[in-house]
């Protein structure tokens, strides 16, 4: 059985992950990635945990929506950075 093709979407695959990875931790801004259904944190940029002073075990797993995760100084203070829902693997 010929797999070159199936091995040539896993390296596409590969290389797009790389690709993102890439882009998501060198951003320059604060980016958080949320799982789409649960809104937990599922990933944050060193930007965003250097701009609100969290360690990443201290927000990965919270959600982003719960207004206790994050508590910030000022209540008008909101977080700023991007967020990138995604659907959960099943």
């Amino acid at each position: 059985t010929d797999i070159t093709g199936q091995r040539q979407a896993e390296a596409a695959i590969r290389l797009s992950e790389e690709k993102y990875n890439q882009i998501f931790k060198t951003c320059p801004v604060s980016m958080s990635l949320s799982d789409y259904q649960t809104a937990k944190l599922v990933d944050v940029n060193d930007v965003f945990l250097n701009t609100y002073e969290y360690t990443a075990p201290e927000v990965i797993g919270k959600s982003a929506s719960d207004p206790t995760t994050f508590n910030l100084p000022n209540p008008l203070l909101k977080l700023t950075s991007t967020a990138i829902f995604v659907k959960a693997k099943a």
